[in-house]
């Protein structure tokens, strides 16, 4: 994969979501992981999100479908084996799987999310040591997998915002994929 989903090249990725600026998008060599992209603000803030199609060529629309299922059980089950790797530190999952409606009375939900704490540990690269909470989310969005963390300190400050942060930045990144222009083909 030679462009990046929906956005088609870096120049057309939105700079700035959620108070969050874009640092990078990564294409990955194998072109069913698709692109990384990379979103950071002030006191260790940061998103990440993905956007991929792992070579399905229809990928459900639907968040009840059995794959997207599937798909969000696998990326759940990617935070446990980090922690298993010793990679996260005093992993927690502090919200179960579940369905996210917004507004809180929609018919349906905008994505299937959980939420974890945990310490990263100590490596090149690795900037805070702290205990850490991340909102990991997944949709789909014009036929590839959108999946979003958001990553905060575990901090009083951003007790109060983080929950916030997250659906604000979800709200906007989803907006981005969904309504930038024409999406490129996918071949």
């Amino acid at each position: 994969m030679s462009r990046i989903p929906v956005f088609g090249d870096r120049d057309s990725v939105p700079r700035r979501l959620a108070g969050l600026i874009f640092l990078d998008a990564v294409i990955y060599p194998d072109a069913r992981f698709g692109v990384g992209f990379r979103y950071a603000g002030p006191g260790h803030l940061k998103a990440d999100t993905y956007l991929y199609d792992l070579g399905v060529p229809d990928v459900p629309d639907r968040l009840d479908a059995p794959q997207v299922l599937e798909w969000f059980s696998a990326a759940r089950n990617e935070v446990t084996t980090l922690a298993r790797q010793g990679k996260y530190l005093d992993l927690e999952i502090r919200d179960d799987a579940t369905a996210l409606y917004i507004p809180e009375d929609a018919t349906t939900p905008l994505c299937l999310c959980t939420r974890f704490s945990y310490r990263q540990a100590a490596g090149s690269g690795i900037d805070f040591n702290g205990k850490r909470v991340s909102h990991l989310a997944l949709r789909t969005d014009r036929g590839y997998i959108n999946k979003i963390r958001y990553t905060y300190p575990d901090t009083d400050e951003f007790r109060e915002t983080g929950q916030a942060g997250f659906i604000l930045f979800l709200s906007e990144w989803t907006s981005a994929v969904q309504d930038f222009g024409e999406a490129p083909s996918r071949s």
